[in-house]
């Protein structure tokens, strides 16, 4: 999984908004690279929740629920130190309709296997960042 990529990707940009060292543009191209990706991601992790023929083991599913959790809350909080100027092109507001919706369907609630407690804690989690995408 690329995920601790998407995450590490993310951060780099994070710090590069942070010292508006770089363009708008050149943010535009980095983020919208990583999302796509990410929503990659996400788009295995959704399947492996609802079709979960290859279950993998709870230490394992829940280590990949953190990262999620972890790389939804590093997403959110990059979309709202973009420069003003900064615009969304089309194919990277896509990729954050589908990140933010696939985010949202991850829930305790929603998923058709009952999880541990821990693991339906990250599925919640998930669903709640899946709020600051947009």
């Amino acid at each position: 999984m690329y995920l601790h990529l998407v995450f590490s990707e993310l951060q780099e940009i994070a710090v590069m908004c942070d010292e508006g060292k770089v363009s708008p543009k050149r943010i535009g191209a980095r983020l919208e690279s990583a999302v796509l990706v990410f929503a990659g991601e996400l788009r295995v992790i959704h399947a492996l929740l609802y079709r979960p023929q290859q279950a993998p083991e709870e230490a394992v599913l829940g280590a990949i629920l953190a990262n999620l959790a972890a790389s939804l809350h590093e997403l959110g909080g990059l979309l709202t130190c973009l420069p003003a100027d900064f615009t969304r092109s089309p194919t990277l507001a896509e990729a954050l309709g589908t990140v933010a919706r696939l985010a949202e369907e991850i829930c305790s609630e929603c998923v058709p296997l009952v999880y541990a407690p821990a693991l339906t804690q990250w599925m919640d989690r998930i669903q709640e960042l899946a709020g600051t995408i947009w």
